[in-house]
């Protein structure tokens, strides 16, 4: 059975300054679009136990957590409003792209066309 890695993490308490701080920032929008959403960590907080039991649980490989029976990776809404990019009102699969070939979908599996061509279903 194979080791798994452990990741150590340390969380600093928020101080009141820096709250302060953020809360005088003259444009929130423009630090958003160099910084990203780091100011939600200071303006809302976290729970540091919650924190700990999740990354306990984080397989940074796959980006995505992963317990005993599944693992659980974000939303499109979610990996939306972490790279910046809204998906507001947008519809992600219209149903009129192409339809692959197996050829295509094995490549991006890195798996043999054989394999997919059996599990293939529609």
């Amino acid at each position: 059975m194979a080791s798994r890695k452990t990741i150590r993490i340390n969380f600093v308490a928020t101080s009141p300054q820096l709250k302060d701080l953020v809360s005088e920032l003259p444009d929130h929008a423009q630090f958003i679009k160099k910084h990203g959403y780091l100011l939600n960590l200071v303006t809302i907080g976290f729970k540091e136990d919650m924190m700990r039991v999740l990354f306990q649980f984080f397989d940074p490989k796959h980006h995505c957590f992963t317990f005993p029976d599944y693992q659980l990776v974000p939303t499109l809404e979610e990996f939306s409003r972490l790279i910046g990019i809204p998906i507001l009102d947008q519809t992600p699969f219209s149903g009129l792209e192409k339809i692959l070939r197996s050829e295509e979908v094995a490549a991006a599996l890195h798996m043999t066309k054989s394999d997919i061509e059996t599990n293939w279903m529609f």
